[in-house]
């Protein structure tokens, strides 16, 4: 499994009272050259997913969080991807520091649409689901990243993409069609 550190700040000295932590359980769903992923008005491409909740399971969090985002359901998880772990001073609340683990989930989902459900946050931020050819949420990232560099989602979510490019790469096991689905997730995992 691929792990990634995106640390801008020490936390080994920081009291726990200090510090805010998140696990979040995030999807990465690909069809030949496509990865489904949320459109937001940044814009930007985000990965499904979220928050693991306090007596939730990164299965349940996955299955919860492709209903409500994607629109979808999952029909299997078949492994963990990669980890990118983020520790820096918390963006919203002053003299805190935040810390998050997200474990990124190799996931296939039904082709039917049940349509999203998104909380106020994610409707703000005007979050579409969308298959989009991988190298074009590269570009779009990439140029979000270098307008504002405190997009650290953008920042984690390039970084996983760019992982799943050089593998599906490197292993030359993209599928032509979109029945091929199968065959391209063993060996992301």
């Amino acid at each position: 499994m691929l792990k990634f550190d995106l640390t801008k700040i020490d936390l080994s000295d920081k009291p726990p009272e200090k510090v805010i932590f998140r696990n979040a359980a995030r999807g990465i769903t690909v069809k030949g050259r496509n990865v489904l992923m949320l459109r937001t008005n940044g814009p930007d491409y985000r990965f499904p997913g979220g928050v693991i909740h306090v007596g939730e399971t990164a299965r349940n969090t996955l299955l919860r969080e492709y209903r409500e985002e994607v629109g979808r359901r999952v029909r299997a998880i078949r492994g963990m991807f990669c980890e990118v772990v983020e520790s820096r001073d918390d963006m919203f609340v002053r003299g805190k520091c935040f810390r998050m683990v997200s474990r990124y989930w190799i996931c296939l989902v039904y082709e039917e649409d049940f349509g999203q459900r998104l909380a106020e946050y994610e409707s703000s931020h005007g979050f579409v689901s969308e298959w989009v050819d991988i190298n074009r949420a590269i570009a779009v990232n990439r140029l979000a990243l270098s307008k504002a560099r405190n997009n650290y989602w953008v920042q984690r979510e390039l970084i996983v993409l760019e992982a799943v490019l050089e593998h599906l790469d490197r292993t030359k096991n993209i599928p032509e069609k979109d029945e091929d689905e199968e065959s391209i997730i063993p060996a992301l995992v």
